[in-house]
């Protein structure tokens, strides 16, 4: 019993190493990111994660309560709405840009250039949307409804009354926000991230848009914005071998345009055999258990192409290195894998260059937000929970990948 003892106490010590030189990565760091004053963070030793035990500190370095702060404050200060023309939304890109800039202070002096916030402008394609919407509605509604039936008329006011709306976005430009940190060992493999962060309204039983709502877009898509900012001020403060990009789209909501511009100007670098793949954060906050048809919590989604378009079988290695990470990492949450050809969000702008794209979302097949597009997305609905173990589950992913941890 005594040596079984022994045995017991030199396997907890050993954890507690690994614990204590990974949590060293952050010093003494507690910033919130609200505020950018200058502090001294005291630098010690990094010894990078080689494990999947070793990433349970970097983890639950940030509590729920974190995450949860910085979606209120995102929503706070970009309120009463985020739809696009609007005053919330021109204001949103300083706000991101704001916020992330006060993760600097928790940076240690020898890694003070480590990482970049830019805004980059664009002008939307609204040619592409248009066409983008005539085309839904002729594949989905027209070529199987005929024109007396309910079902065309409701979607032919939705789509009539959204072209009209983009006519209104002819002089409103879009800026995407980008923060990204050089790899020290590997620049050249880059991971991409992303979350758009307008909002929209519809009017449930007409579809149109609701143009003076106020609305806070919490779960779409404050809730993938709020896991984007606390990503940032998690991997701000950790040398990452790779280059891990974070984006934060404009027009999300308008044909994903941003995401469309931002493929397009980085067009080389998706092509290329070092990019690793997009992976698009939307609406990870709704998780439920009487409405689900499973009736069960923590049954997410990870939506891919089907298996045999271009680029997917890269997309399926990066998923199944991110699910296995989670797995082992976190538990009371699952993102099962979903190759459906989904094509709603940011990720169909990238699928058009036949890059591996991963989305990460709410089951929609069975626990959809019902809340999804109306004025009642709020944050008192969320499942904070939830909200909590995504960021924790593609987190452990992101160092996964760029630590090349297998085990």
């Amino acid at each position: 019993m005594t040596n079984l003892n022994a045995v017991y106490r030199i396997k907890i010590l050993s954890i507690s190493l690994v614990l204590f030189s990974c949590l060293s990565a952050f010093g003494d760091s507690s910033g919130t990111g609200s505020s950018s004053a200058t502090k001294t963070v005291r630098e010690v030793p990094f010894n990078p994660p080689s494990r999947y035990l070793s990433l349970l500190p970097f983890i639950e370095k940030f509590k729920m309560d974190d995450v949860r702060k910085s979606l209120m404050l995102f929503l706070e200060k970009t309120h009463p709405s985020r739809l696009v023309g609007k005053p919330g939304h021109a204001k949103t890109p300083g706000v991101i840009s704001e916020i992330l800039a006060g993760f600097t202070a928790t940076i240690p002096a020898s890694q003070t250039n480590c990482c970049v916030v830019t805004q980059e402008a664009f002008t939307p394609d609204l040619t592409r949307a248009r066409k983008m919407y005539q085309d839904d509605f002729a594949r989905e509604i027209a070529a199987k409804f005929k024109p007396n039936h309910p079902t065309y008329t409701r979607w032919k006011a939705f789509t009539d009354d959204t072209l009209k709306f983009l006519n209104t976005l002819s002089k409103v430009p879009g800026t995407n926000v980008v923060w990204e940190r050089k790899g020290t060992l590997d620049p050249e493999s880059v991971l991409i991230l992303g979350a758009h962060f307008d909002s929209m309204a519809h009017d449930p039983k007409s579809l149109k848009i609701i143009e003076k709502v106020k609305t806070q877009g919490a779960d779409d898509n404050g809730s993938g914005v709020a896991v984007a900012i606390s990503l940032v001020r998690l991997l701000s403060q950790i040398p990452l071998p790779k280059t891990v990009r974070i984006v934060f789209y404009d027009y999300g909501q308008v044909a994903s345009l941003g995401a469309v511009a931002m493929a397009k100007q980085n067009k080389d670098l998706i092509k290329s055999a070092k990019f690793a793949g997009h992976i698009d954060l939307i609406r990870l906050g709704h998780d439920s258990r009487d409405q689900d048809i499973e009736k069960k919590y923590g049954n997410m989604s990870l939506y891919l192409r089907d298996p045999e378009a271009p680029g997917a079988a890269q997309a399926q290695k990066l998923a199944r290195l991110f699910q296995e990470a989670g797995k082992r990492t976190v538990s009371g949450i699952q993102f099962e894998i979903n190759a459906n050809d989904f094509n709603q969000g940011n990720g169909a702008a990238y699928w058009d260059l036949d890059a591996p794209t991963l989305i990460f979302t709410q089951n929609m097949e069975s626990d959809m937000n019902p809340n999804y597009h109306t004025a009642d997305d709020f944050a008192e609905t969320l499942n904070y929970q939830t909200l909590y173990k995504s960021y924790q589950f593609i987190a452990t992913g992101v160092l996964a990948w760029a630590f090349d941890i297998v085990k």
